[in-house]
């Protein structure tokens, strides 16, 4: 958040956690949403992009659950934990049109 807070124009609306009190605490300390589903989430909000910044093994399902939904997703590296992850979420975004980005977000 402290990077989005810098980028000009960016507004973030909310922000997702499966542990509700961590979303919650964490939606606090920016004036965000909560959310423990990423689905509710993104129906709710309607979002132009997502970021996700979760464990590589999570990755491919929610490439999946955000294709269709969103038109530019933000992934946080590593991409994946194996190369046929990486073939997936690959896939994933091109049958869906999604523009797949990579950032690391660590200094």
């Amino acid at each position: 958040m402290e990077a989005w807070q810098r980028v000009n124009g960016a507004r973030i609306a909310a922000a997702c956690d499966i542990d509700r009190n961590k979303a919650e605490s964490f939606a606090a300390d920016f004036g965000l949403r909560p959310y423990s589903d990423g689905a509710t989430m993104i129906e709710a909000e309607r979002p132009d992009f997502v970021d996700i910044a979760t464990r590589p093994s999570t990755h491919p399902a929610l490439v999946e659950l955000a294709a269709g939904q969103v038109t530019n997703l933000l992934l946080q590296k590593p991409m994946a934990e194996t190369w046929e992850q990486a073939c997936q979420i690959s896939n994933i975004a091109k049958k869906a049109g999604l523009r797949l980005m990579m950032n690391e977000n660590w200094r």
